[in-house]
């Protein structure tokens, strides 16, 4: 029996255990339906053992003790069970019952579940490292697939992954964009601006979208518009995608140079089903101005509905959409009414426009009015149906001179045009007397007397000969001399053609050749300076927009500013390259030796020119100073290099040369000229290329790479230098191929002027001296004025020279210099004005200022003492230095006459 303490003890410990195994083994039947409860049951399973465990140590260790205490010994468990009494022995056995059971369960059923689990545990995870591979592929094949930019960046702007159209529109291999700031795809010009926006997305805990226009590196170092728009990514990061803005710059520049065309420009949308449903969808505004219908009004209609009438041939329009559809482009002339009824011819050229499958979708029509044109070409047409007529109808005039007898027969009915029979005329000499033209008499005499007396056989003149009504003709005359055994000349026969017309259509021609050529060059020149405009205007709208949204910084002002001060440094590049072509440029001639500016820029010039051409001087020695603007010769020089290399794309050999020759004129006058020439072993020219090779803007360079004015400009500044330019070429295979360009400069005499160096480091000289400006331009008079006052200088300024005039004789002390534009409106224009300025105040020193010379005032070399040429457009420390010359000139003269 129990005694004591643990008859409360015993029962307490025991019934603890068998109500945990209870508890674990009802829960093991009731849940054990399926491998996955496995794992959960078997950690209740070892919780519970683990308490029973400590049930166990706690009671061994009370019973041990209590039987040592009461029998003097320790118990075994075999003894326990068969000594003890059965209230101590019962909750043993069904102690180890439970146990026992609950190991015959776990083996039965926790073995294989952990095994089915781990399989299927196993499964799920390959089912998701492929789906998450998938769903990558799916993502980078979205991302490759787009034709944006697009990264994934991390929290700090660091790039984490790139697309692959940054391969093909940076040029960039997107692998090696990881880790790198995305600021470092940033031209360094636009870098900080750049920076400091995307400095504030990345700070901002917004999850908005952001947008920067910048301008990215591309791998060759071109710079190209980006568009980078920015978002928040769950989870942390930002991605960005970025559009390729260069088609839509493309686009823009394209559409500003239509909207400028003189020609009318409609595209139309093309129906297959109906002619009659075709509507136009764009016109430019030369549309607008040739015809009377605004955008609008033109935009969804249709041509014939706008443009036909009456008398518009039906039948030729059909002809132009006939071959439109065949896919060839068409011209043809076609009659065209405009908004207020009035008639023009118009030449409609169609070309198709497809889309990416071959299918005609809109067409362009270039609508040119040729009324004038065709009016000409009418006139032109009847006037030549005349020729044709009087042609079948009369012969040249066809004469033999029997010149022993002096008589001269004629036939032909164009003998009645000039008032004489075709009968036989005595006195032949007094004949040609009365009818040649008296300038031309002396040449036509001496000329058929000198054949005669043995000079040849053959006789041929143009002269003017006297008509039936009074005018001159022009007579193209050509004969044959006729002698006899003895050699003696004894008849001339010959005939004369009236080439009065022929000689006019050829002065036409050649008027309209001129035509052609200024065409080509207001063409390009507009082309060149609507670009500039272009960037002048686009910059200081920006600097606009900046301002008036409060998003405009200094370092943004200033970027503008430059891009703005850039392009109005190709305005005036392409000015004085124009000028140079039209020889109107002002020079600033000095002696220079020709083989000295070759060496000193050998060196450059070899570096320029490449490692796989060859560079060879070939320089006599002793050879005399010309007399040339320096800058202009080595502009001209260098452009005929650059020309030679890019002859020789594949290598060669570029030799420069120097020798002293002597020409002879027309009139037998020799002149001695220093020669400057270059040859390349390159592709040479055909005589085609080669004769119109100083043409403005003619040029067989691929587009971007040549404006078509170096040779120009070379040739204008070569001849206003009285030097001559020329071309020799052989054009390849032949043998020797290759092209020579020669630039020969006449000799310059002792008296020329020697250049004098100009320091540009120099902080700007200043002054305080009086100094009367004028301009009539008041734009430029205001910014003149401003520079000057900002020099420290007193200015008083007048708008034209009679102001100026008056200005000066209330008080002809009153100014230290004058400052005077050359070309000016009005009865006292810039020349005029010198001559009273010399004539009022003598020692006034004066500065001349000219953007086109208008041949009123010589170069600058030439001017007379007390006169400067300063050439618009000029900058602020050109015109400081100009200035302080000017007015330090003239005190050393003054010192020097008191002296």
């Amino acid at each position: 029996m129990l005694h004591g303490l643990e008859r409360f003890v015993v029962p307490a410990t025991y019934g603890i255990g068998v109500l945990l195994w209870a508890v674990v083994l009802g829960v093991l039947l009731a849940r054990l339906r399926r491998p996955p409860d496995v794992n959960r049951l078997f950690f209740v399973l070892v919780v519970v053992l683990s308490i029973d465990a400590f049930r166990t140590l706690f009671e061994n260790a009370y019973f041990g003790a209590y039987w040592n205490a009461v029998y003097g010994v320790l118990p075994s468990d075999l003894k326990i069970l068969l000594e003890a009494p059965a209230l101590v022995v019962l909750p043993r056995l069904v102690n180890l019952f439970a146990g026992g059971l609950i190991l015959f369960l776990v083996v039965w059923r926790w073995l294989p579940a952990a095994e089915t689990d781990r399989i299927d545990l196993a499964r799920r995870l390959a089912d998701s490292a492929r789906e998450a591979e998938q769903a990558r592929d799916r993502y980078q094949r979205i991302v490759d697939a787009s034709p944006d930019l697009v990264l994934a960046l991390d929290d700090s702007g660091h790039v984490t992954d790139a697309g692959a159209q940054f391969r093909e529109v940076l040029g960039i291999d997107p692998a090696e964009l990881p880790g790198k700031p995305v600021s470092a795809l940033v031209a360094p010009a636009a870098r900080a601006a750049f920076e400091a926006r995307l400095g504030r997305i990345l700070t901002r805990d917004s999850v908005a979208t952001d947008t920067i226009e910048t301008l990215m590196l591309h791998g060759d170092g071109c710079e190209v518009p980006v568009a980078m728009r920015f978002a928040r990514v769950a989870g942390g990061g930002y991605c960005a995608v970025g559009r390729d803005l260069t088609a839509e710059r493309d686009h823009s520049l394209l559409e500003a140079a239509v909207s400028h065309l003189d020609d009318m420009v409609v595209i139309t949308e093309y129906r297959m089903d109906d002619r009659r449903k075709h509507r136009i969808a764009y016109v430019n505004e030369a549309f607008t101005r040739q015809t009377g219908y605004s955008a609008s009004e033109a935009v969804g209609r249709t041509p014939a509905e706008l443009l036909h009438g009456p008398d518009t041939d039906p039948a030729a329009a059909a002809r132009l959409l006939s071959a439109l559809e065949d896919g060839k482009s068409t011209t043809a002339q076609l009659l065209h009414y405009a908004r207020d009824g009035r008639m023009y011819w118009a030449e409609v050229s169609l070309a198709p426009i497809r889309d990416l499958h071959g299918r005609l979708t809109h067409y362009t029509a270039i609508i040119r009015d040729v009324t004038r044109h065709k009016e000409a070409l009418d006139a032109l047409a009847v006037s030549e149906e005349r020729l044709r007529i009087i042609a079948s109808m009369t012969s040249d005039l066809v004469w033999d001179w029997n010149i022993p007898e002096n008589t001269v027969w004629r036939s032909g009915l164009a003998a009645v045009t000039y008032g004489y029979q075709p009968e036989e005329t005595a006195d032949v000499t007094d004949h040609w007397r009365r009818r040649i033209h008296p300038d031309d008499l002396s040449k036509v005499l001496e000329g058929a007397q000198a054949v005669i007396d043995g000079g040849g056989d053959h006789w041929c003149e143009e002269y003017r000969l006297l008509r039936a009504d009074g005018t001159y003709g022009l007579m193209s005359a050509q004969g044959k001399v006729i002698r006899n055994a003895e050699g003696q000349a004894i008849r001339l026969v010959g005939s004369g053609v009236d080439i009065t017309e022929r000689k006019a259509r050829e002065e036409a021609a050649r008027q309209s050749q001129k035509l052609e050529a200024i065409g080509q060059l207001t063409g390009g020149v507009a082309h060149d300076f609507n670009n500039i405009l272009m960037v002048i205007m686009a910059n200081a709208d920006a600097v606009i927009e900046e301002t008036a949204d409060g998003s405009a910084t200094l370092d943004l002002a200033v970027e503008h500013l430059k891009r703005i001060n850039g392009a109005a440094a190709r305005a005036a590049k392409l000015t004085h390259q124009l000028l140079a072509f039209s020889r109107r440029q002002t020079l600033t001639p000095e002696r220079l030796d020709i083989a000295h500016l070759v060496t000193t820029t050998s060196e450059l010039l070899a570096r320029t020119l490449g490692e796989h051409i060859a560079f060879e001087t070939s320089m006599e020695s002793g050879l005399p100073a010309i007399l040339t603007d320096r800058p202009q010769l080595e502009t001209a020089f260098l452009n005929i290099c650059l020309n030679a290399r890019d002859a020789m794309p594949a290598g060669g050999t570029l030799t420069v040369a120097t020798r002293r020759e002597t020409r002879a004129a027309a009139d037998g006058e020799e002149t001695e000229y220093v020669v400057l020439s270059v040859t390349d072993s390159g592709t040479g020219m055909t005589p085609e290329v080669r004769d119109r090779v100083f043409e403005p803007f003619f040029t067989t360079k691929e587009a971007g790479r040549g404006s078509g004015l170096g040779l120009s400009m070379v040739y204008g500044f070569v001849k206003q230098s009285k030097g001559l330019v020329e071309i020799e070429s052989v054009p390849a295979p032949a043998a020797g191929h290759g092209t020579t360009v020669r630039m020969l400069f006449p000799l310059a005499d002792e008296k020329a002027i020697h250049a004098k160096p100009e320091s540009g480091e120099e902080d700007l000289p200043g002054g305080t001296e009086r100094i009367l400006v004028v301009e009539d331009e008041a734009s430029v008079r205001v910014l003149v004025v401003s520079q000057l006052e900002r020099l420290g200088y007193r200015v008083t300024e007048a708008g034209n020279g009679s102001e100026a005039l008056s200005i000066l004789r209330r008080d002809t002390d009153a100014f230290d210099l004058l400052l005077t534009d050359v070309v000016m409106p009005g009865p006292v224009s810039g020349d005029i004005l010198l001559d009273e300025v010399r004539r009022l105040c003598p020692g006034l020193p004066v500065v001349l200022m000219s953007g086109y010379p208008d041949g009123t005032i010589p170069a600058a070399g030439q001017l007379p003492p007390g006169q400067t040429l300063l050439s618009k457009p000029f900058r602020k420390a050109q015109l400081a230095r100009v200035v302080r010359r000017a007015l330090a000139e003239a005190r050393e003269s003054t010192a020097d006459g008191e002296r």
